[in-house]
């Protein structure tokens, strides 16, 4: 069973992890060339997924869920 404490940090963590993935996507149709584009996708998607990820590990209960995540 998740605690409280443990449920709201990785509630922030998918937030954030989503925000920044939408940054990216804008990031993508604002930006003037293809070069600035890969660049703040790259960066924003990656950190990103990361922090989705690092969220939903602290979600699961299971030891095996999160070796697949």
């Amino acid at each position: 069973m998740v605690g409280p404490v443990v449920d709201a940090i990785s509630w922030i963590l998918l937030v954030a992890g989503g925000l920044f993935v939408i940054v990216g996507g804008i990031g993508m149709l604002r930006l003037p060339d293809f070069y600035t584009r890969i660049h703040a996708a790259g960066i924003t998607d990656t950190l990103g997924t990361w922090l989705i990820l690092a969220g939903l590990c602290l979600q699961s209960e299971s030891a095996l869920v999160t070796a697949k995540l």
